[in-house]
């Protein structure tokens, strides 16, 4: 009797443990450093580089960004996108300066694994169009997203650097986890050549970008 008792207890210990674990990923990460008006900003220190799955790439000197937080867990953004060429031609977005591309964005918290815990930024594109002035071609940068490591990992600072990594226009990092901790959710970047063929599956090459906050409102445990 003693032995069914001690089972039953071990079996309700293991049940809480792992409905408290699931309840508690449930809950939106919430890893930024800020609150809702916490300015960001950021730099490349390479090149940028967004490559069209089986075709050509982008490739741009650098990149600058500036932004605020709407909550903890997530904020809107501006990257200026300088000294860009396509096929080894200027572009820019349309309306824009000479070999500029600006792109506006929303970051999210999210994790990618959560053994070991790690979280990551998924970023959020806005449509922009991207022109070839020479040739008139004309790019779309569809609404769509995707996922750039950070580090340091699992803490909360006014200093970050992010690492953005593809290999033929696929990204390193497929996507984030669901909220329940469960599923990894596929994202990817899409881009439109002249509105012909559909999207195409793209990628982009960022190393060494950092991330800086104004301010550190809470520790990561908190």
């Amino acid at each position: 009797m003693q032995g069914l008792k001690l089972v039953a207890a071990l079996v309700a210990a293991v049940a809480l443990t792992a409905f408290a674990t699931a309840t508690a990923f449930a809950i939106e990460p919430e890893w930024l450093p800020g609150a809702a008006g916490t300015v960001w900003t950021g730099a490349t220190t390479g090149k940028l580089v967004l490559q069209l799955k089986g075709g050509g790439a982008f490739e741009c000197e650098k990149a600058t960004a500036t932004g605020e937080l709407l909550s903890k867990t997530n904020g809107l953004g501006l990257f200026t996108i300088s000294n860009c060429t396509a096929f080894g031609l200027a572009a820019l977005s349309l309306g824009d300066p000479a070999k500029t591309i600006l792109v506006h964005v929303e970051l999210l918290n999210c994790f990618i694994t959560t053994s070991p815990l790690v979280g990551a930024i998924l970023i959020k594109t806005l449509l922009v169009h991207v022109e070839i002035p020479t040739t008139g071609l004309l790019i779309l940068l569809l609404e769509s997203s995707f996922v750039a490591k950070i580090s340091p990992k699992n803490t909360r600072t006014k200093n970050y650097t992010f690492t953005i990594l593809q290999t033929a226009g696929v990204q390193e990092v497929k996507g984030c986890l669901n909220e329940a901790g469960t599923e990894t959710l596929t994202e990817s970047l899409l881009t439109e050549v002249d509105a012909k063929g559909g999207p195409l599956v793209s990628g982009v090459n960022a190393v060494g970008m950092s991330l800086t906050f104004t301010a550190v409102e809470q520790t990561f445990d908190d």
